[in-house]
Protein backbone atom coordinates (compact mmCIF):
# COMPACT_ATOMS: atom_id res chain seq x y z
CA UNK A 1 0.00 0.00 0.00
CA UNK A 2 1.04 3.40 -0.26
CA UNK A 3 0.24 5.55 3.31
CA UNK A 4 1.15 8.93 3.16
CA UNK A 5 1.78 10.76 6.91
CA UNK A 6 0.92 14.12 7.67
CA UNK A 7 4.33 15.14 9.93
CA UNK A 8 4.25 18.79 9.88
CA UNK A 9 4.70 19.06 13.55
CA UNK A 10 8.29 17.61 12.87
CA UNK A 11 8.33 20.09 10.02
CA UNK A 12 7.81 22.87 12.02
CA UNK A 13 8.98 22.08 15.70
CA UNK A 14 12.33 22.55 15.18
CA UNK A 15 12.85 18.69 16.05
CA UNK A 16 16.65 18.26 17.61
CA UNK A 17 17.25 14.21 18.05
CA UNK A 18 16.74 14.72 21.77
CA UNK A 19 13.57 12.94 24.07
CA UNK A 20 10.38 14.89 23.88
CA UNK A 21 6.75 14.99 24.79
CA UNK A 22 3.10 14.97 23.97
CA UNK A 23 2.16 14.99 20.39
CA UNK A 24 5.15 15.40 19.00
CA UNK A 25 6.97 11.99 21.04
CA UNK A 26 4.27 9.77 19.43
CA UNK A 27 4.45 10.95 15.79
CA UNK A 28 8.40 10.75 15.82
CA UNK A 29 7.89 7.19 16.99
CA UNK A 30 6.05 5.90 15.08
CA UNK A 31 8.21 7.62 11.74
CA UNK A 32 11.02 6.42 13.03
CA UNK A 33 9.72 2.30 12.88
CA UNK A 34 8.38 2.82 9.44
CA UNK A 35 11.45 1.09 7.83
CA UNK A 36 10.35 -2.04 9.34
CA UNK A 37 7.55 -2.33 7.19
CA UNK A 38 8.80 -2.40 3.39
CA UNK A 39 5.54 -4.33 2.47
CA UNK A 40 4.72 -0.67 2.50
CA UNK A 41 5.52 2.58 0.57
CA UNK A 42 5.30 5.71 3.19
CA UNK A 43 5.72 9.31 1.95
CA UNK A 44 6.05 12.09 4.75
CA UNK A 45 4.40 15.28 3.88
CA UNK A 46 3.69 18.88 5.57
CA UNK A 47 1.00 21.01 5.04
CA UNK A 48 3.04 23.79 5.40
CA UNK A 49 4.63 25.55 1.08
CA UNK A 50 7.94 27.05 3.04
CA UNK A 51 10.73 25.22 1.48
CA UNK A 52 12.80 25.67 4.80
CA UNK A 53 10.32 23.58 6.44
CA UNK A 54 10.33 20.92 3.87
CA UNK A 55 14.28 20.85 4.00
CA UNK A 56 13.57 20.13 7.57
CA UNK A 57 11.46 17.39 6.85
CA UNK A 58 13.77 16.23 4.36
CA UNK A 59 16.86 16.36 6.67
CA UNK A 60 14.59 14.22 9.27
CA UNK A 61 14.08 11.56 6.60
CA UNK A 62 17.38 11.36 5.97
CA UNK A 63 18.91 11.16 9.35
CA UNK A 64 16.61 9.23 11.57
CA UNK A 65 14.72 7.05 9.16
CA UNK A 66 16.89 6.36 6.36
CA UNK A 67 14.99 3.49 4.63
CA UNK A 68 14.05 2.85 0.87
CA UNK A 69 10.86 2.89 1.91
CA UNK A 70 10.06 6.43 3.18
CA UNK A 71 9.76 9.09 1.26
CA UNK A 72 9.09 12.81 1.77
CA UNK A 73 6.48 14.21 -0.99
CA UNK A 74 5.25 18.35 -0.68
CA UNK A 75 4.37 20.86 -2.38
CA UNK A 76 6.75 24.04 -2.46
CA UNK A 77 5.79 27.54 -3.84
CA UNK A 78 9.09 28.70 -4.78
CA UNK A 79 7.22 32.56 -4.78
CA UNK A 80 7.65 32.35 -0.93
CA UNK A 81 11.09 33.09 -1.03
CA UNK A 82 10.32 36.25 -1.46
CA UNK A 83 9.24 38.45 1.50
CA UNK A 84 6.51 40.05 -0.14
CA UNK A 85 4.65 37.30 -1.23
CA UNK A 86 5.70 35.65 2.15
CA UNK A 87 4.12 38.03 4.46
CA UNK A 88 1.17 38.24 2.16
CA UNK A 89 0.54 33.75 2.76
CA UNK A 90 1.18 34.20 6.46
CA UNK A 91 -1.53 36.75 6.19
CA UNK A 92 -4.19 34.91 4.19
CA UNK A 93 -3.39 31.60 5.89
CA UNK A 94 -4.36 33.67 9.71
CA UNK A 95 -7.62 34.43 7.43
CA UNK A 96 -8.30 31.01 5.64
CA UNK A 97 -6.62 27.43 6.23
CA UNK A 98 -4.75 27.41 2.63
CA UNK A 99 -3.61 24.06 3.52
CA UNK A 100 -6.94 22.60 4.13
CA UNK A 101 -8.05 22.96 0.01
CA UNK A 102 -5.30 23.48 -2.27
CA UNK A 103 -2.65 20.02 -1.82
CA UNK A 104 0.41 19.99 -0.76
CA UNK A 105 0.94 16.24 -1.83
CA UNK A 106 2.59 15.54 -4.83
CA UNK A 107 -0.05 15.16 -8.10
CA UNK A 108 1.78 11.74 -8.71
CA UNK A 109 1.62 10.57 -5.26
CA UNK A 110 -1.58 11.76 -4.51
CA UNK A 111 -3.11 9.63 -7.40
CA UNK A 112 -1.95 6.30 -6.11
CA UNK A 113 -2.59 7.57 -2.29
CA UNK A 114 -4.26 4.14 -0.42
CA UNK A 115 -4.06 5.89 2.70
CA UNK A 116 -3.92 9.31 4.32
CA UNK A 117 -2.70 9.34 8.14
CA UNK A 118 -3.41 12.38 9.86
CA UNK A 119 -1.66 12.50 13.44
CA UNK A 120 -2.12 15.93 14.53
CA UNK A 121 -3.98 17.97 11.99
CA UNK A 122 -7.54 18.14 10.63
CA UNK A 123 -7.67 15.76 7.72
CA UNK A 124 -7.73 18.32 4.18
CA UNK A 125 -11.27 18.81 2.32
CA UNK A 126 -8.42 17.11 -0.85
CA UNK A 127 -8.52 14.37 1.04
CA UNK A 128 -11.86 14.13 2.97
CA UNK A 129 -13.49 14.12 -0.88
CA UNK A 130 -11.36 11.66 -2.53
CA UNK A 131 -14.04 7.82 -1.53
CA UNK A 132 -10.65 5.95 -2.68
CA UNK A 133 -8.63 6.87 0.21
CA UNK A 134 -8.55 5.51 3.66
CA UNK A 135 -8.47 8.09 6.32
CA UNK A 136 -6.91 7.59 9.60
CA UNK A 137 -6.75 10.05 12.52
CA UNK A 138 -4.77 9.40 15.65
CA UNK A 139 -6.56 10.93 19.20
CA UNK A 140 -4.48 11.89 21.72
CA UNK A 141 -7.02 13.12 24.60
CA UNK A 142 -10.24 15.75 24.35
CA UNK A 143 -9.57 17.61 27.97
CA UNK A 144 -10.44 20.50 26.31
CA UNK A 145 -13.98 19.03 25.30
CA UNK A 146 -14.90 16.51 27.80
CA UNK A 147 -13.21 18.42 31.18
CA UNK A 148 -12.95 22.35 30.20
CA UNK A 149 -12.70 22.92 33.99
CA UNK A 150 -9.51 20.86 33.73
CA UNK A 151 -8.02 22.91 30.75
CA UNK A 152 -9.70 24.67 28.17
CA UNK A 153 -6.59 25.95 26.33
CA UNK A 154 -6.82 25.14 22.38
CA UNK A 155 -10.69 24.22 22.95
CA UNK A 156 -11.73 26.10 19.97
CA UNK A 157 -9.22 24.66 17.56
CA UNK A 158 -9.98 20.67 19.72
CA UNK A 159 -13.60 21.56 18.76
CA UNK A 160 -12.80 22.10 15.18
CA UNK A 161 -10.55 19.75 14.51
CA UNK A 162 -12.79 16.84 15.81
CA UNK A 163 -16.00 18.14 14.50
CA UNK A 164 -14.16 17.98 11.25
CA UNK A 165 -12.87 14.31 10.96
CA UNK A 166 -15.38 12.76 8.39
CA UNK A 167 -17.59 10.17 9.38
CA UNK A 168 -15.74 7.50 7.31
CA UNK A 169 -13.04 8.13 9.45
CA UNK A 170 -10.54 5.14 11.36
CA UNK A 171 -9.62 6.73 14.40
CA UNK A 172 -6.40 5.59 16.61
CA UNK A 173 -6.87 6.19 20.20
CA UNK A 174 -3.89 5.75 22.65
CA UNK A 175 -6.57 4.35 25.54
CA UNK A 176 -10.05 3.24 26.38
CA UNK A 177 -10.07 6.56 27.91
CA UNK A 178 -9.54 8.09 25.10
CA UNK A 179 -11.79 6.17 22.78
CA UNK A 180 -14.73 6.54 25.10
CA UNK A 181 -14.19 10.32 24.74
CA UNK A 182 -14.17 10.49 21.11
CA UNK A 183 -17.50 8.34 21.25
CA UNK A 184 -19.03 10.80 23.43
CA UNK A 185 -18.19 13.98 21.18
CA UNK A 186 -18.56 12.26 18.09
CA UNK A 187 -22.07 10.17 18.61
CA UNK A 188 -22.26 9.80 15.30
CA UNK A 189 -19.22 7.78 15.03
CA UNK A 190 -19.83 3.46 15.43
CA UNK A 191 -17.58 1.94 17.85
CA UNK A 192 -15.80 0.03 15.26
CA UNK A 193 -14.77 2.87 14.33
CA UNK A 194 -12.05 3.17 16.88
CA UNK A 195 -9.04 0.72 17.77
CA UNK A 196 -7.04 1.37 20.51
CA UNK A 197 -3.41 1.28 20.38
CA UNK A 198 -1.20 1.61 23.23
CA UNK A 199 1.82 4.22 23.53
CA UNK A 200 5.41 2.93 24.36
CA UNK A 201 7.92 4.67 26.49
CA UNK A 202 11.71 4.92 24.90
CA UNK A 203 13.86 2.13 25.81
CA UNK A 204 16.87 4.50 25.46
CA UNK A 205 16.24 6.93 27.75
CA UNK A 206 13.96 5.32 30.31
CA UNK A 207 14.97 1.74 31.84
CA UNK A 208 16.17 0.50 35.51
CA UNK A 209 20.09 1.42 35.90
CA UNK A 210 22.18 -1.65 37.42
CA UNK A 211 22.66 -2.23 40.89
CA UNK A 212 26.20 -1.49 40.82
CA UNK A 213 25.93 2.35 38.99
CA UNK A 214 26.87 5.20 40.93
CA UNK A 215 23.65 6.96 41.36
CA UNK A 216 24.68 8.93 44.28
CA UNK A 217 27.20 10.70 42.26
CA UNK A 218 25.18 11.67 40.03
CA UNK A 219 22.32 13.10 42.12
CA UNK A 220 24.35 15.30 44.51
CA UNK A 221 24.14 18.02 42.22
CA UNK A 222 20.46 18.82 43.42
CA UNK A 223 21.38 18.12 46.58
CA UNK A 224 19.17 14.73 47.10
CA UNK A 225 20.23 11.02 47.58
CA UNK A 226 19.11 8.10 46.40
CA UNK A 227 15.77 6.92 48.06
CA UNK A 228 15.13 9.93 49.65
CA UNK A 229 13.12 11.84 47.96
CA UNK A 230 9.76 11.80 46.24
CA UNK A 231 9.45 12.73 42.10
CA UNK A 232 6.54 13.74 40.20
CA UNK A 233 6.91 15.62 36.65
CA UNK A 234 5.07 17.17 34.11
CA UNK A 235 3.35 19.48 36.78
CA UNK A 236 2.26 22.39 34.67
CA UNK A 237 -1.02 22.15 34.26
CA UNK A 238 -4.18 22.38 36.51
CA UNK A 239 -5.93 18.76 35.61
CA UNK A 240 -2.02 17.82 36.47
CA UNK A 241 -3.56 18.50 40.25
CA UNK A 242 0.42 19.83 41.56
CA UNK A 243 -1.29 21.74 44.09
CA UNK A 244 -2.85 18.95 45.83
CA UNK A 245 0.69 16.69 45.85
CA UNK A 246 2.36 19.63 46.95
CA UNK A 247 -0.42 19.71 49.91
CA UNK A 248 0.21 16.36 50.24
CA UNK A 249 3.68 16.13 50.76
CA UNK A 250 4.24 19.22 52.94
CA UNK A 251 1.96 17.89 55.53
CA UNK A 252 2.95 14.20 55.62
CA UNK A 253 6.40 15.52 55.59
CA UNK A 254 5.90 17.78 59.13
CA UNK A 255 4.02 14.51 60.60
CA UNK A 256 6.21 11.28 58.82
CA UNK A 257 8.84 9.89 61.38
CA UNK A 258 11.08 9.72 58.20
CA UNK A 259 13.01 12.22 58.35
CA UNK A 260 15.13 14.44 55.38
CA UNK A 261 13.03 13.35 52.87
CA UNK A 262 12.67 16.06 50.33
CA UNK A 263 10.35 16.49 46.75
CA UNK A 264 11.82 17.04 43.14
CA UNK A 265 8.76 18.95 40.94
CA UNK A 266 9.82 18.82 37.26
CA UNK A 267 8.25 20.79 34.70
CA UNK A 268 7.49 24.31 32.88
CA UNK A 269 4.93 26.17 34.55
CA UNK A 270 2.35 27.42 32.12
CA UNK A 271 -0.63 28.46 33.95
CA UNK A 272 0.65 29.36 37.42
CA UNK A 273 4.27 29.44 39.46
CA UNK A 274 4.03 26.54 41.70
CA UNK A 275 6.95 27.97 43.19
CA UNK A 276 4.58 31.30 44.32
CA UNK A 277 1.81 29.14 45.87
CA UNK A 278 4.25 27.21 47.62
CA UNK A 279 5.88 30.34 49.20
CA UNK A 280 2.90 31.69 50.06
CA UNK A 281 1.14 28.99 51.53
CA UNK A 282 4.01 27.68 53.14
CA UNK A 283 6.56 30.09 53.29
CA UNK A 284 10.31 29.06 52.68
CA UNK A 285 9.64 25.27 51.94
CA UNK A 286 13.37 24.12 51.66
CA UNK A 287 12.05 20.36 51.11
CA UNK A 288 10.75 20.82 47.65
CA UNK A 289 12.96 21.95 44.39
CA UNK A 290 11.57 22.92 41.50
CA UNK A 291 13.69 22.00 38.43
CA UNK A 292 13.37 22.42 34.67
CA UNK A 293 15.16 21.97 30.93
CA UNK A 294 16.56 19.04 32.55
CA UNK A 295 18.96 16.60 29.93
CA UNK A 296 17.38 13.48 28.80
CA UNK A 297 19.95 11.35 31.09
CA UNK A 298 19.41 13.57 34.25
CA UNK A 299 15.56 12.20 34.13
CA UNK A 300 16.30 8.55 34.04
CA UNK A 301 18.70 9.29 37.24
CA UNK A 302 15.87 10.81 38.94
CA UNK A 303 13.87 8.15 38.19
CA UNK A 304 15.72 5.70 39.35
CA UNK A 305 16.59 7.27 42.23
CA UNK A 306 13.26 8.01 43.17
CA UNK A 307 11.39 6.41 46.60
CA UNK A 308 8.42 6.57 44.29
CA UNK A 309 7.09 8.65 41.30
CA UNK A 310 3.79 10.91 41.82
CA UNK A 311 1.03 11.39 39.58
CA UNK A 312 -2.12 12.49 40.78
CA UNK A 313 -3.75 13.94 37.37
CA UNK A 314 -7.21 14.08 37.13
CA UNK A 315 -7.26 13.32 33.23
CA UNK A 316 -4.79 11.63 31.26
CA UNK A 317 -5.09 10.05 27.34
CA UNK A 318 -2.19 7.76 28.10
CA UNK A 319 0.06 9.02 31.01
CA UNK A 320 3.25 8.32 29.40
CA UNK A 321 5.14 9.34 33.07
CA UNK A 322 3.90 6.50 35.11
CA UNK A 323 5.13 4.23 32.61
CA UNK A 324 8.19 6.06 32.15
CA UNK A 325 8.75 5.70 36.31
CA UNK A 326 7.77 1.49 36.27
CA UNK A 327 9.95 0.73 33.18
CA UNK A 328 13.10 2.52 35.29
CA UNK A 329 12.23 0.37 38.01
CA UNK A 330 10.70 2.73 40.27
CA UNK A 331 7.02 2.68 42.76
CA UNK A 332 4.55 4.18 41.34
CA UNK A 333 1.46 6.29 43.42
CA UNK A 334 -0.88 7.87 41.09
CA UNK A 335 -4.39 8.51 40.69
CA UNK A 336 -7.43 6.48 39.39
CA UNK A 337 -8.68 8.84 36.96
CA UNK A 338 -9.51 8.51 33.26
CA UNK A 339 -6.23 6.08 31.48
CA UNK A 340 -4.17 5.55 34.72
CA UNK A 341 -5.49 2.13 35.17
CA UNK A 342 -5.32 0.92 32.06
CA UNK A 343 -1.77 2.01 31.99
CA UNK A 344 -0.51 0.56 35.41
CA UNK A 345 -3.05 -2.28 36.27
CA UNK A 346 -2.35 -3.17 39.60
CA UNK A 347 1.67 -2.23 39.50
CA UNK A 348 1.07 0.90 41.53
CA UNK A 349 -0.93 2.33 44.40
CA UNK A 350 -3.82 4.46 43.38
CA UNK A 351 -6.71 6.69 44.38
CA UNK A 352 -8.76 9.28 44.03
CA UNK A 353 -6.80 12.30 42.69
CA UNK A 354 -8.98 14.43 45.40
CA UNK A 355 -8.48 11.81 48.30
CA UNK A 356 -5.64 13.62 50.16
CA UNK A 357 -6.04 10.94 53.50
CA UNK A 358 -5.17 8.08 50.95
CA UNK A 359 -2.54 9.74 49.20
CA UNK A 360 -0.81 10.83 52.25
CA UNK A 361 -1.30 6.95 53.89
CA UNK A 362 0.57 6.11 50.57
CA UNK A 363 3.33 8.38 50.92
CA UNK A 364 4.00 6.50 54.68
CA UNK A 365 3.57 3.35 53.08
CA UNK A 366 6.02 3.94 50.46
CA UNK A 367 8.82 5.11 52.99
CA UNK A 368 8.25 2.28 55.64
CA UNK A 369 7.61 -0.92 54.16
CA UNK A 370 10.33 -2.39 52.22
CA UNK A 371 8.27 -5.46 51.07
CA UNK A 372 5.52 -3.29 49.93
CA UNK A 373 8.42 -1.35 47.68
CA UNK A 374 9.89 -4.48 46.36
CA UNK A 375 6.26 -5.43 45.55
CA UNK A 376 5.88 -2.45 43.49
CA UNK A 377 8.98 -2.34 41.49
CA UNK A 378 9.22 -5.57 40.42
CA UNK A 379 5.53 -5.58 39.75
CA UNK A 380 5.73 -2.04 37.43
CA UNK A 381 8.95 -3.90 35.61
CA UNK A 382 6.75 -6.33 34.33
CA UNK A 383 3.55 -4.35 33.79
CA UNK A 384 5.93 -2.27 31.20
CA UNK A 385 6.68 -5.03 29.47
CA UNK A 386 3.56 -5.21 28.09
CA UNK A 387 4.01 -1.70 26.44
CA UNK A 388 6.76 -0.78 23.58
CA UNK A 389 6.63 1.80 21.15
CA UNK A 390 7.96 -1.08 18.41
CA UNK A 391 4.28 -2.76 19.58
CA UNK A 392 2.34 0.48 18.71
CA UNK A 393 4.25 0.80 15.42
CA UNK A 394 2.88 -3.04 15.01
CA UNK A 395 -0.59 -1.81 16.10
CA UNK A 396 -0.97 1.20 14.05
CA UNK A 397 0.53 -0.62 10.75
CA UNK A 398 -1.76 -3.83 11.94
CA UNK A 399 -5.05 -1.28 11.57
CA UNK A 400 -4.12 -0.41 8.11
CA UNK A 401 -3.89 -3.87 6.68
CA UNK A 402 -6.90 -4.56 7.97
CA UNK A 403 -8.77 -2.54 5.85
Amino acid sequence: MNIVIDATWVADRNYNGKITGGALRVLIELLAGLGDFPQHTFYLTCSSYLPEEHEKLIRFNTEIINCRNVKVSVVSFNGLKNKYFRNLYYKLSSYFPVSFFIPFIEKDVLKKTDIYHSCNDAIPRFIRNKKNIKKFFTALDLIPLVRPDFSNQFQDYTRKLYTSLPKDVRILAISQSTKKDVLFFRKDLKEEQIRVVYLGASKEFFYQLDAGFQLEDKLLKYGIKPKKYFLTVNAVAKYKNCEFVLDGFVDYNMKSKVKDTKMLVIGMNREKTYKDYLFNKYGDEKSIIFLENLLDEELTFLYNGAKAFLYMSKYEGFGLPVLEAMQCGTPVICSNSTSIPEIVGDAALNCDPTDSKTFKTYLEAISTDSNLETRLIESGLRQSLKFSWKKYQNDVVDAYSSL
